[in-house]
């Protein structure tokens, strides 16, 4: 399954737009430089009282679709 490194950093306010339905989705640039869009859903085991930050490891299908995030 395909996949791809990104590192994320929201804070507090940020994490708080995906709660409050403002935001769908999150926009990060890849490691290699591509800039990449998933659901915001996928982020909520990571979310702490800081925010969420981390390197991360996201895997998607032939479609593109995402399929699971992962803390690296």
């Amino acid at each position: 399954m395909p996949s791809v490194e990104f590192t994320l950093h929201l804070n507090v306010a940020e994490v708080e737009q995906y709660y409050r339905g403002q935001a769908q989705s999150i926009l990060v640039r890849t490691v290699d430089g591509l800039k990449l869009q998933f659901p915001a859903n996928l982020i909520v085991p990571y979310v702490t009282r800081d925010g969420v930050n981390g390197r991360f490891l996201l895997s998607y299908d032939q479609n593109g679709k995402a399929l699971s995030l992962s803390r690296l």
